[in-house]
């Protein structure tokens, strides 16, 4: 889970930001202008330009304990140790991109085994574990490869699916038997 806090005095940032990290596995402490500045350490850092001058935001940038720090901005100041300045107006999945590059969280997100599993699949392979326990072995019988692909998608978080099969196309069709409703 990646630890952010974020320094904002706008409900349409708040939205955005909130909008852009749905998919990712996060906790989100949002700090407004009232608020005492928490003591935690975090893995992300986010201040909008508009929580206060260049002076609050430069101490922000030093005071907070952040392994990333983004900085929200409708100017092209620059401020030593920020991670990255995104320039406003920008689109949720800007900052998603952002995020998943600062976090490295695609390489999180899927092991070695489960990239492999992937291509195995797509390659028309069928998935096979290294241990299989009896039970697993009679409900794979009793289902059909198309079927055991769809349980092991369903079981995966749509994000490791996303990530997976970016850039690929696929196509299925579904042919009933004749006289089976």
């Amino acid at each position: 889970m990646v630890e952010i806090i974020l320094f904002n005095s706008s409900s349409l940032i708040s939205e955005l930001i909130l909008l852009a990290l749905e998919n990712i596995d996060s906790n989100i402490v949002e700090i407004d202008s009232n608020q005492p500045i928490p003591k935690d350490s975090y893995d992300l850092l986010i201040i909008d330009d508009s929580y206060g001058d260049s002076s609050d935001i430069g101490l922000l940038i030093e005071r907070i304990d952040a392994k990333h720090k983004i900085l929200l901005s409708s100017s092209e100041d620059i401020f030593d140790g920020v991670t990255k300045t995104l320039l406003k107006p920008f689109l949720p999945k800007d900052i998603e991109k952002i995020v998943e590059d600062s976090m490295d969280i695609s390489s999180a997100i899927l092991d070695l085994d489960e990239i492999q599993s992937i291509k195995d699949i797509l390659d028309g392979e069928l998935l096979t574990a290294p241990t299989i326990t009896k039970k697993e072995k009679k409900k794979r019988e009793k289902s059909s490869e198309v079927e055991y692909l769809l349980q092991e998608l369903l079981s995966m978080k749509s994000k490791k699916i996303k990530k997976i099969l970016e850039g690929v196309k696929i196509n299925i069709s579904i042919e009933f038997p004749r006289g089976e409703k």
